[in-house]
This record gives C-alpha cells, structure tokens and sequence, in this order.
C-alpha cells in the first residue's frame, strides 16, 4: 500500500470508507542488451517466465537479447510470461590455414577472409608458426598469428 484516500490521519466518520492505493510493484526491466541467462536469472527472481525465441539470424553475440513483449516498465504479475527474442551469433566462416606462410601472405589471406588480425612475433623467421583461434569463426575475430615458433610442422 502507498497512500488512502483520504489521506492519513484525515478525520472522517467511523462508517465512511477508505479507499488504498496499492502499487502495482516495479515495472519489467529493459532486457534488450542482455544475455538469455541474465534475463532469466532477474525473471525466476521477480516471480515470472522468459519465453526465449532465437531470431533467424543476427549480428549481435550469441544470446543477446534483441526486442521483449511486454516493453520495459510494463508491470509484472507473478507467473506472467516475458518472450525475449535473441540473436544466435553473427554467421561463422572458416579460417584460413596460413600456418607456413610469409607474415605479409598470412595477414592478406586472413583480412581477405574478414578477420583481424594481430602479429606475436615470439621468435625469428617471417613466416606463421601457428595461428589462434582455429575452424569456424565469426568474421571479425581476431586471429593470432605467432611467428617463428612451428608447431606441427
């Protein structure tokens, strides 16, 4: 309850009734941004549900909210039921093998393909020794590419 109507402490007759404002509790929070498992977590407090919907595809990292129904600041009811869609990642491609080749063939090759790319120069020589993260990766990661230490060659 946050207030009567009439006000506390007004005098009125014993048989005259009172009406209670009562507060509807805090509004849904903003869950666009956040991952699936937070939004979930702030649901199974608040005393209601997230139904997640995966989107098609997305840009965003793997299980970042992207819209809700009800909007934020909506009240909530026990056992009521948010549905969040979210983004199931950005397309992954594969990495190009450059392990062997010169620096400069290896940087050309990996941004060609979409990556990024950062230079660990751990030992002599120009050319790859190794290079991480490997297989599919979103384009826009960073590959590191270690250069003059070999590993499986």
């Amino acid at each position: 309850m946050i207030g009567t109507i009439p006000r506390a402490y007004t005098r009125i007759p014993q048989k005259h009734p009172v009406s209670l404002i009562v507060s509807e509790g805090p509004g849904l929070p903003n869950f666009v941004g956040m991952q699936v498992t937070d939004a979930q977590a702030a649901a199974s407090a608040g005393g209601y549900q997230i139904n997640a919907v995966p989107n098609a595809k997305g840009s965003e990292p793997a299980n970042t909210i992207t819209s809700q129904s009800p909007p934020p600041d909506t009240p909530i009811t026990p056992n009521e039921v948010v549905t969040v869609h979210f983004s199931p990642g950005p397309p992954t491609v594969p990495v190009p093998n450059v392990q062997g080749m010169p620096v400069a063939q290896a940087i050309s090759t990996l941004q060609g393909a979409g990556f990024h790319v950062k230079v660990d120069h751990s030992g002599p020589g120009g050319t790859v020794g190794s290079y991480t993260p490997q297989g599919d990766q979103p384009k826009g990661t960073v590959i590191t590419l270690t250069i003059g230490i070999f590993s499986g060659l």
